[in-house]
């Protein structure tokens, strides 16, 4: 017998207390509320959904049970939040507050179920397990995986620009302290926007290393991402999936306009989904950027759907044997939006041979476009990456070669 309605809603279950589940669903809650059902087990009855914890302002990411509290990840502007709630009588009653802004990967509790064990990561702190334990009021290192001052002399900040449509984005920056507004720096632009997934600051090295040569690295919240909650990524599937690209052209005229860059020192950097995401845009404004580095992306929006795992994205992107849903598709379709006798600005392709689940095909058709496009001129880099997957490869060697192009396009 099913819990819930099947196709109602989505239900993610966290926790059983006193003959109750609890889950985290969007059922008429667009950030996410806490449900609980009452649930004879042996006999495989369940009660109706009571509500636990309503709606708030921010997306409500996970929750977890402690002896007294709940606990509820929110993600406000892409940042954690860990809040608690009195078990008994759902009232606020604080909060875990981390050292610096950035992201809640888990959270474990002790025996006396009032010590809490919280793994937390940033663009600037590697990954590291903080102690909050009862009547103190910072937290304790735990453990540590890397030295504590590696990002020593960098910030985050938060700022927010208006797209296209006027529709408010949130956006990362990650650059040093005291930097100079002289519109001259180079600036890494993240992408990605698509599947509801939310882009939260985590520790890479790559990013890392792009902030030691002194960029500035920016990380947007684009409409197709599930940061602010079901109706941001839904905004943006199917015929919505422009808005994507024009968030992205929208975050680089804002660096321009806000004298952080210029149209010399700035380039675009995504992978898989951000990878078409990336390159659509590039096609489209081929003078905003100086540069794109594009990694195991999807360019063929038209073919796209015939090839392994593929299948299972049309709900977010469609397929061109739907008429309605092919002349959205040749819209933004890479490929097939490439201009005979256009100058591209320098793109860094890369492509793992195998690849199984977005094929190496798309980076060589496109970058074979885009030579035929400027008629074998400007430069496109092809790098395939020997018995790599999707996810797995030696990044190393990738982000070596990415920053040198990088430091050459951009002159750094």
């Amino acid at each position: 017998m099913p819990v819930f309605p099947k196709g109602d809603a989505s239900y993610r279950y966290f926790t059983s207390r006193r003959g109750k589940l609890y889950f985290i669903t969007d059922k008429n809650a667009d950030k996410g509320r806490i449900v609980s059902v009452s649930a004879d087990l042996a006999k495989a009855r369940f009660g109706k959904p009571a509500e636990v914890l309503k709606e708030r302002e921010f997306l409500l990411d996970s929750a977890y049970e402690g002896t007294s509290h709940l606990l509820v990840q929110y993600l406000e502007n892409g940042f954690s939040r860990v809040r608690k709630f009195d078990w008994n009588t759902l009232q606020a009653d604080g909060e875990l507050k981390l050292p610096f802004s950035g992201t809640v990967s888990d959270l474990r509790w002790a025996d006396d179920g009032n010590t809490y064990l919280v793994a937390a990561t940033s663009y600037l702190h590697p990954e590291t397990i903080f102690k909050f334990a009862p009547n103190k009021k910072k937290p304790t290192v735990f453990f540590q995986s890397e030295k504590p001052n590696i990002g020593h002399g960098l910030t985050t900040t938060l700022v927010k620009y208006k797209s296209k449509d006027g529709t408010e984005i949130p956006m990362h920056l990650v650059h040093k302290k005291g930097i100079k507004l002289d519109g001259n720096q180079p600036v890494l632009l993240y992408v990605y926007g698509g599947f509801g997934r939310c882009l939260t600051p985590e520790y890479t090295y790559d990013v890392m290393a792009w902030l030691k040569l002194g960029g500035v690295y920016a990380a947007p919240l684009l409409r197709g991402g599930g940061e602010l909650g079901t109706k941001w990524h839904t905004d943006a599937i199917l015929e919505g999936k422009n808005k994507t690209i024009e968030d992205i052209a929208a975050a680089a005229e804002w660096l321009k306009a806000n004298n952080w860059t210029n149209s010399k020192r700035i380039a675009v950097y995504g992978g898989s989904n951000g990878g078409l995401t990336a390159a659509a845009t590039l096609v489209r404004y081929p003078k905003l950027f100086a540069a794109g580095v594009i990694i195991n992306g999807l360019y063929d929006m038209l073919r796209y759907h015939r090839s392994t795992l593929a299948w299972t994205w049309l709900n977010e992107y469609g397929s061109a044997e739907n008429k309605e849903q092919f002349e959205y598709l040749r819209k933004y379709s890479p490929l097939h939006n490439l201009k005979t006798g256009e100058k591209y600005p320098p793109i860094f392709i890369s492509a793992a041979r195998g690849d199984d689940r977005v094929l190496p095909w798309h980076s060589f058709k496109f970058a074979a476009a885009l030579r035929h496009a400027q008629n074998n001129k400007g430069l496109v880099l092809l790098r395939v990456e020997e018995e790599a997957g999707h996810a797995w490869s030696r990044p190393s060697d990738r982000v070596k070669d990415q920053l040198l192009f990088l430091m050459h396009v951009l002159k750094m």
